[in-house]
């Protein structure tokens, strides 16, 4: 077995210190072991896992699915839930996630873990190689899109690709800044950048996708990317693609 990298979202403290054994001097290695959501999604943009852990119980009102709809919003890595038996399955599960299968149950081990990690991360990857990740949607970027329609009111309204600067998350929609305008529309970042021309437009963010054509300047020790004055942040997860991009002399 290769070694794997994991993050670990659990809402119970002892669960999370338990987990952290299971791991030490083996093939796993346990990037990050966190006990929020908003704590996951930094750790996940820092880490890049193979595969997430979360826990399935409720703290302070948000349970391990939605933490889980949360980070699938923003890649299609795989997530195994961590479950106590008695826990009841009703299928609301699958339609907050569409991870249904993926559940390692309590009490766990070192064996049940290693094997459920490495299944994951491989039924993940022949699901790419088909061209299907786990939310069936085609992973492949179409490079011919100029342009998408978008619903305002009750209008359909065409977007120039090369007119957009920038778009941003905000919550579950994204923003479109032209440079005149800004168009929310529900849909997931990571779903959204596949419509996109993939030889001008990178993603720099778990926030932020660029157009490298309006880009003006790259401050790399503030981590700002300036685009037509505006700046935006980029991660050090995305660094180098952003520099490999432009067309450095």
């Amino acid at each position: 077995m290769r070694k794997y990298n994991v993050l670990a979202v659990n809402s119970g403290v002892n669960e999370n210190q338990d987990l952290e054994s299971y791991f030490e001097g083996d093939e796993i290695n346990l990037t990050s072991v966190e006990s929020s959501g908003q704590e996951a999604l930094r750790a996940f943009e820092e880490s890049v896992p193979d595969v997430v852990l979360i826990d399935t119980k409720e703290n302070g009102g948000t349970s391990g699915y939605d933490v889980a709809n949360e980070l699938s919003q923003h890649s299609d890595v795989p997530i195994l839930f961590l479950r106590d038996p008695k826990e009841l399955n009703n299928g609301s599960e699958k339609n907050k996630t569409g991870f249904q299968k993926n559940y390692v149950q309590y009490p766990l081990t070192k064996k049940k873990l290693k094997d459920s990690i490495e299944k994951a991360v491989l039924d993940f990857r022949k699901k790419m190689k088909n061209g299907s990740p786990i939310n069936e949607a085609p992973l492949h970027r179409n490079v011919e899109n100029h342009s998408f329609f978008v619903k305002i009111g009750n209008k359909l309204k065409r977007v120039e690709t090369n007119k957009i600067e920038f778009i941003e998350v905000e919550e579950k929609y994204c923003s479109i800044f032209t440079e005149n305008r800004q168009i929310h529309v529900k849909i997931a970042l990571k779903d959204f950048i596949k419509k996109l021309p993939e030889s001008t437009f990178i993603r720099v963010h778990r926030n932020y996708v660029i157009n490298t054509e309006y880009v003006n300047t790259v401050q790399l020790s503030e981590n700002i990317v300036i685009v037509n004055d505006r700046n935006i942040p980029f991660s050090r997860t995305y660094k180098e693609n952003l520099i490999n991009t432009l067309n450095l002399i």
